[in-house]
């Protein structure tokens, strides 16, 4: 469908969100990137002690089950190894998403109207990622959640 003049086109993307479901055949990018450093064996191990929904235990608000549709998404942070695949869960799901902002992009530059358009990229909210010893959540008032990214390209 050719795009015509005066238009306005709203796209909202759900895949960096819980439950972080980038397929499988997409891979994951970042299995050999290293965690934060902050992210130690020890705070893993405190967050562990810690009881709470979203918290290492219970990443699932009420429960520590992993939905077998949801692999990305973790029921609970047993290992050092389940926190980075938590992680690379979230961040799969942003790789994914950026990979198809840039097929919207591509498909506007085939069709000779992106050097003419105004784009907006944006976030609703940033996400808890062992912050506050949370995982997977976004409500909080802390520096981490109103933390979002603002693309525009005039």
């Amino acid at each position: 469908m050719p795009i015509t003049e005066n238009g306005f086109l709203h796209v909202n993307y759900w895949d960096a969100h819980t439950p972080y479901r980038a397929p499988a055949e997409f891979g994951n990018p970042f299995k050999d990137e290293p965690l934060p450093a902050w992210l130690t064996p020890e705070v893993l191990e405190q967050h562990q002690d810690t009881i709470g929904p979203h918290g290492a235990r219970q990443l699932n608000m009420y429960d520590n089950k992993t939905n077998p549709r949801y692999p990305r998404y973790l029921g609970e942070l047993k290992t050092m190894e389940d926190l980075h695949a938590f992680i690379d869960g979230y961040d799969c799901g942003i790789r994914y998403m950026d990979t198809h902002i840039g097929l919207i992009m591509q498909a506007l530059k085939e069709q000779g109207v992106y050097d003419d358009l105004a784009v907006i990229i944006s976030s609703d909210h940033g996400e808890n990622l062992g912050e506050l010893g949370i995982y997977g959540e976004h409500g909080t008032a802390d520096g981490i959640t109103p933390h979002i990214p603002m693309i525009i390209k005039w």
